[in-house]
């Protein structure tokens, strides 16, 4: 029921797309008033709720470009751009794929072909 908390976010997916945790038959927190449990977030009507709600998928909005950014520093340290006389290989295209493709290539047949120079 996508129930487990995204690290990213914070928030499970079910509780970003409904606004409350699902219930679990067997271990449900029932208040005095006999209403299920809502926690410390003093949400007392429809208005209150709709706007907690609105500044939940803000702060998972702001997380997940965080996440992005921080992956996005991880990656550029890793992965330089191709300089001129750098090395590369040229990668086929299969089947009805467009792209380069070598005459009579079949699916087990090889799927790249190089080295080849970069000129710019």
């Amino acid at each position: 029921m996508n129930t487990l908390t995204n690290t990213s976010t914070g928030y499970s997916p079910f509780y970003l797309l409904y606004g409350v945790h699902p219930r679990d038959d067997v271990a449900q927190e029932v208040s005095h008033e006999g209403r299920a449990h809502e926690g410390d977030r003093g949400i007392q009507t429809a208005d209150d709720f709709t706007v907690y709600r609105q500044q939940i998928r803000k702060d998972t909005a702001d997380a997940l470009k965080l996440a992005q950014a921080r992956m996005a520093i991880v990656f550029d340290r890793k992965h330089t751009p191709l300089r001129c006389s750098d090395l590369v290989y040229l990668k086929l295209a299969k089947g009805t794929k467009v792209g380069y493709k070598l005459p009579n290539l079949s699916a087990l047949d090889i799927n790249k072909v190089g080295l080849f120079k970069v000129k710019r």
